[in-house]
């Protein structure tokens, strides 16, 4: 009987005892995994403005430097501004801030004419007109950013600031 007992023992302690082993479930065929929400234009702002925040922090420090800076010496301060432009303009951004980013891009095109008509001795009528369009164009994009990174629709009358000179 206790040869029984303990071979019983020795089976259950080799089988388990009953316990019971879980096994992941697979997905079935049929089953289809939950989309991937698309992204919404206020998402894709906020992204694009995180990611332009340095280059427009570096813009400013190097418009700073150009408007300290003596003519004859400006080729370097230019220079950087010019490459900092290149680097925006080939940016690659969502197609709900093309707009937007359209008048950065201005805004430093702007800024650069005017460094260049104060090197070219253009007067002083004609390089503060260029400050003026290129202010105009950076507060007409902050405008829009803020807008876009808050959920709000940019209108659709988008003015365009020409130069008359």
């Amino acid at each position: 009987m206790r040869r029984w007992i303990t071979l019983v023992l020795i089976a259950c302690a080799l089988v388990g005892c009953g316990a019971t082993e879980t096994v992941a479930e697979a997905p079935s065929a049929t089953e289809t995994p939950a989309p991937t929400p698309m992204p919404t234009c206020q998402m894709l702002a906020q992204a694009y403005g995180d990611e332009i925040a340095l280059i427009l922090d570096t813009w400013e420090d190097a418009k700073k430097i150009a408007g300290s800076t003596a003519r004859m010496s400006m080729a370097a301060p230019l220079a950087t501004l010019q490459n900092i432009k290149r680097d925006t303009a080939a940016m690659i951004v969502p197609d709900c801030v093309q707009q937007t980013h359209a008048l950065l891009a201005s805004a430093m095109d702007y800024t650069i004419e005017a460094y260049l008509s104060f090197l070219r001795n253009e007067g002083d009528e004609i390089v503060n007109l260029r400050f003026d369009l290129a202010n105009q164009m950076m507060t007409a994009y902050n405008g829009n950013i803020n807008k876009l990174v808050r959920g709000e629709p940019l209108p659709n009358d988008t003015v365009v600031i020409t130069p008359t000179p």
